[in-house]
Formats: structure tokens, sequence, C-alpha cells
């Protein structure tokens, strides 16, 4: 019985496809964010590894300097949320994007204190895998 069922267990985890791992998205990324509600945009970065940073220039987030906003990788999928911008108490966001083919493509929904709330999208290519 522990035979078969051992067998079973290697045979679904052979078969499951195996999960992304931040490896996939180590390496350099550049490219946009916009904001087309207002007409906003400017230049983002991401570093993958094992805790990949998107950083945002320009007023993204309500800042003079650039934000840098902590995200989770799995499954070619990017995700994170927080509350942490020092320069405008009050704002929530959450990022939720995928990677796929050298891409990064996704959308930052920020809540702003009063309840406002605006969506910007972001793209990046990978400029090095290193």
């Amino acid at each position: 019985m522990r035979t078969a069922a051992a067998a079973f267990l290697a045979f679904v985890l052979l078969a499951a496809p195996a999960a992304a791992s931040s490896r996939e998205l180590t390496g350099t990324w550049s490219g946009t964010w916009k904001n087309a509600a207002v007409g906003t945009s400017g230049r983002a970065r991401l570093a993958g590894g094992r805790q990949p940073m998107l950083r945002l220039g320009g007023p993204a987030l309500g800042c003079a300097q650039p934000s840098q906003l902590p995200l989770h990788y799995l499954w070619g999928a990017l995700a994170g949320h927080g509350s942490d911008v020092p320069c405008n108490e009050g704002l929530r966001w959450s990022f939720r994007g995928r990677a796929a083919h050298g891409r990064v493509t996704g959308t930052l929904t920020l809540r702003l204190a009063d309840g406002t709330r605006a969506a910007i999208a972001v793209e990046l290519r990978r400029l090095s895998p290193s």
C-alpha cells in the first residue's frame, strides 16, 4: 500500500507543472508606467531575484522621489500590496502582473486616504538576465 501511495505521489509531482522560481525573474527589467486618467507617466524598473522590487520614477504615488514597492513572484505572476508609502500617508497600493517572454505587464491600483482610486499600467522588458 505504501509503495502504491509513494508511486502515485511521485507521478503527481512529476506530472504537475514546475513552479516558476524567482530565479526566472532575475536580471534587470526596464519600462514605463502610465496613469491614463490624469495623463502622467514615468520610468519603471524591476530588480528581480529573491525579493523583486518595482521602482517607479516620477509622481506615480504622489511622491517627488522614486518609490520602491516589494513584490512576490510565483508561477509567472507578480503581486504585492501595502500602505508603506512615506510621502503619501493613507495611500494603499496593490500590484498584479504577469511575466512571460521577457516582458512584464501589470496594473498598480492605488487607493488614496479620501477613497479616490487610480489605476496605473506598468510595462517592462528584460534588459539582462543576469
